[in-house]
């Protein structure tokens, strides 16, 4: 009833109110918005906040939701109550009181479920009907804040329902809580704006959880080139990134162009950190993230940091696959040992190759490491090295850059020649290959052969150890050589010079051999001429073949003496008077023999001046001649060239009178149109009688022009020095000291020069008091050098230290008409000149002591 006074009655009150208010002269649209504040500001001030006041003229409605209709009542009778007003009409609803007031709003399988309360029917249905919800289980309540403000709170939570594809929003009184996830990375940034910057007035974000759009598969990428790392794929937030940069990077600069997506696999933030971080310690790589599996490849500076990222990362859960360290210094190398194993070293590209290596046949790959920087034919040169290793019994291959190094013993003749001289033309294209270290089968016995036949031809058998010696032998051999030699290991000391000097006695020989049997040297055959058998005798003798183990069996021309036969070991002939062709015999050549054709023109000559020098001009017939020579005369300044046509008898015509020469204050012998001729000074009477007795002596029928004189002196003469005499003394007591003294080579020189170092003072001084044990015995101070440089240099350098050496002794008191000095310059080495050590042996001073006095 109290409902129906108020719809009724006040209507007439309001119409009088308003009649006079009207009467005040105001205009109807004045009235109106006048009479809707006022309305407002009445229900507000009187308590009634749930209260909806409209005008249509002067006519008012009032609708909300209250608890009690009494509330209801009491808002209708202070409207009717306000000036102006004609009419109250009421559609106020009475609902239950809730507090909060909450209604939510949830995405199921994409469509909106609404529960909660709501003011109204008309908002029930308006809700119930809006676009995407399936369902809404809304109660009418009373209870609802500000009405305007709680309905646009409504539609802003709903609006944010479309950016996600599983999420809840809900409002509880003016505050609106929203979770879920974002439909797209696009719908992501919308719903964080609009939650960030479009709240309605008056609505406050009590929480919101949004979470980036969902991604699978969830990937994630970081790719460095060493010096800028480049991120791309999914992070769940912004946070990430940002936590990227803020990483130790070891200076590198970091790149993103990420997406935000939620599905990240636990540990992201942490992992993506570590995975990062060491990456940015390689040379090069990339890091992954897909879903649950993580991975780092990529390449290390150096093992040590390869091991340390390796660990790091394992410990991360992740997978690491590292491509080895770079090595500045890159080399393999395959050694075959005796037992067929061969042990590689060195360094493969990568485990494929090192696999493949470790399947060849006794490979040994434990020693093998991985590297990169390998040359580019790394493969083919490692292939061309196994081959050549395969003709080996034993031996070593190297790839060291782009040349390839070889060493080891030939599996045979035929491998070791493939090695040495087919090898070169089949090393792949860009690689330089070293074959000094190869050498051929040890033999087990070695033997060797020169065979000269009378046509002069030379053939070669048996084994030479490399192809220079080879190339050596057949040269020195002459153009018509025959050769069968083989190669092969295990030659004998010496063995270069030892052939070498057994080809010089062979061109002595009209026909006959040389040989080496494995025990010992042997030289047979028939001399060419009587002449040559003195000359091959004393070239032997000199030589101290004998003792040093060679042999020699040869016969005097047709109708001479029976062969002269040596036999090692062999006691040294006793030496025969100085001026005689044998008693310092040297070694001579075939070339000294009469040639077919005798050059009339022939001429020869030695000049001994006041300083005790003496100078050879003009022609001879070789260069053993030249070398035999110059022992005789000391190895003075020579001007010599070697020709042929030399007359017949010309070494022992010349060879006398150098002798006779020598022996001269000063002088000169001459060989001119065929006639030979000597002038000079001798010291003394018995001298010149001496030189004319031993020229006058000479068997060949040819007749000398002497002209020795001996010099005028007003004071009493003086004595000839005693000349030595085939008298024998006893050596004994000096013959071992002087062995072991020459054998320790202690005297040494300056370089290049025949100047005694301050060093070798002791050793003169010892050698000196060796020398007393045996006062009345001629001692040759014989001079030697090794084959570097000049040959005529080194005889004449070995010359002049052996009287250096002559010198120093004289000034310790030793009788100078004991010492002979004598220089054979690069003949006679005991030892290889191919090597350091062995020049060393080679460069020596050697004394002999003869049984005889002086």
């Amino acid at each position: 009833m109290i409902r129906d006074l108020v719809k009724w009655v006040a209507p007439g009150l309001v119409t009088v109110v308003g009649g006079t208010a009207l009467c005040l002269g105001l205009t109807s649209a004045n009235i109106a918005s006048d009479l809707s504040g006022r309305s407002l500001s009445s229900m507000r001030s009187a308590g009634f906040a749930w209260a909806d006041v409209s005008l249509d003229g002067r006519d008012v409605a009032l609708s909300g939701t209250i608890s009690t209709q009494a509330e209801a009542d009491g808002a209708l009778v202070r409207l009717a109550s306000l000036s102006g007003v004609r009419s109250v009409a009421g559609d106020v609803t009475v609902a239950p009181l809730v507090k909060p007031y909450r209604m939510t709003a949830n995405l199921v399988d994409g469509a909106i479920v609404l529960a909660g309360s709501v003011p109204n029917e008309v908002t029930r249905q308006a809700l119930s009907t809006r676009a995407g919800v399936s369902s809404a289980d809304l109660q009418l309540r009373s209870g609802m804040p500000d009405r305007d403000v709680w309905l646009s709170g409504i539609d802003f939570a709903l609006a944010q329902l479309s950016h996600l594809d599983q999420g809840q929003v809900s409002i509880t009184d003016l505050a609106i809580n929203v979770t879920g996830r974002a439909r797209s990375e696009r719908d992501y940034g919308d719903v964080l704006l609009a939650l960030s910057a479009q709240v309605p007035s008056g609505v406050t974000i009590a929480d919101a959880s949004i979470a980036a759009p969902f991604a699978s598969p969830y990937r994630w990428s970081a790719v460095s080139d060493g010096k800028r790392i480049s991120v791309s794929g999914f992070v769940p937030d912004g946070q990430v990134t940002d936590r990227l940069r803020m990483a130790d990077l070891s200076g590198l600069a970091l790149s993103t162009g990420v997406a935000v997506a939620s599905g990240q696999p636990d540990n992201f933030v942490e992992l993506s950190q570590v995975l990062v971080e060491q990456l940015s310690r390689l040379e090069y790589g990339e890091a992954t993230i897909s879903d649950g599996l993580s991975q780092l490849v990529g390449a290390a500076p150096t093992q040590a940091i390869a091991d340390d990222v390796t660990r790091k990362i394992a410990q991360a859960g992740s997978i690491v696959v590292l491509d080895p360290p770079r090595i500045a210094d890159y080399w393999v190398s395959a050694t075959r040992q005796s037992g067929g194993v061969i042990v590689f070293d060195g360094y493969a590209p990568d485990d494929a190759t090192r696999k493949a290596l470790s399947e060849y046949p006794n490979a040994d790959t434990q020693f093998l490491k991985l590297g990169r920087g390998a040359p580019n034919r790394y493969q083919s040169g490692v292939d061309f090295g196994l081959a050549a290793l395969g003709r080996m019994s034993e031996g070593r291959f190297a790839l060291h850059g782009d040349v390839v190094t070889l060493s080891g013993i030939a599996r045979s003749g035929s491998d070791y020649e493939a090695l040495v001289e087919g090898l070169a033309a089949l090393v792949p294209q860009g690689l330089s290959l070293n074959t000094a270290d190869i050498t051929p089968p040890r033999a087990a016995r070695y033997d060797w052969k020169a065979s000269k036949d009378t046509s002069g031809a030379i053939a070669l058998s048996g084994m030479v150890p490399n192809r220079q010696i080879k190339d050596e032998l057949i040269a020195l051999s002459g153009a018509s050589t025959v050769s069968a030699l083989t190669y092969a290991s295990g030659e004998p000391n010496n063995f270069t010079s030892a052939a070498e000097t057994g080809l010089g006695l062979l061109q002595w020989l009209g026909e006959g051999t040389v040989a080496f049997d494995g025990s010992g040297w042997l030289i047979t055959g028939t001399a060419k001429s009587k002449i040559d058998e003195g000359a091959i005798n004393a070239d032997f003798t000199t030589r101290n073949l004998a003792a040093s183990g060679w042999s020699m069996s040869v016969a005097a021309p047709v109708g001479s003496a029976a062969p002269v036969v040596v036999a090692a070991p062999a006691v040294e002939p006793e030496p025969e008077p100085e001026v005689t062709v044998a008693e310092a015999p040297a070694v001579t050549s075939a070339e000294d023999t009469p040639s077919e054709v005798v050059d009339p023109d022939y001429a020869f000559s030695a000049t001994r001046g006041a300083d005790k020098s003496v100078i050879m001009s003009g022609q001879l017939p070789a260069d053993a001649t030249l070398r035999y020579f110059a022992t005789i005369t000391g190895g003075e300044t020579i001007s010599v060239s070697i020709a042929p046509g030399a007359p017949e008898g010309f070494v022992t015509d010349a060879e006398a009178g150098l002798r006779a020469l020598v022996r001269l204050d000063e002088g000169q012998v001459d060989l001119a149109n065929g006639n030979w001729s000597l002038k000079g000074i001798a010291p003394d009477e018995a001298t010149r009688d001496a030189v004319t007795a031993a020229i006058a002596a000479l068997s060949d029928g040819k007749a000398w022009t002497l002209a020795v004189d001996v010099p005028v002196v007003a004071a009493e003469p003086v004595a000839a020095p005693p000349q030595p005499t085939t008298e024998k003394v006893d050596t004994a007591a000096c013959i071992a000291p002087l062995a072991d003294f020459s054998a320790r080579n202690s005297i040494l020189f300056q370089s290049g020069a025949a100047i005694i170092a301050a060093e070798s003072q002791p050793a003169l001084d010892e050698l000196a008091g060796d020398l007393a044990g045996c006062p009345d015995a001629i001692v040759h101070i014989e001079g030697y050098t090794d084959s570097d440089g000049d040959e005529r240099l080194n005889l004449a350098l070995s010359v002049a230290r052996a009287e250096a050496v002559v010198s120093a002794l004289v000034e310790r008191g030793v009788t100078a008409a004991r010492l002979y000095a004598l220089g054979f310059g690069e003949a006679n080495p005991i030892a290889d000149n191919g090597t350091p050590e062995g020049k060393r042996l080679n460069r020596r001073i050697v004394v002999k002591v003869l049984d005889r006095h002086y």
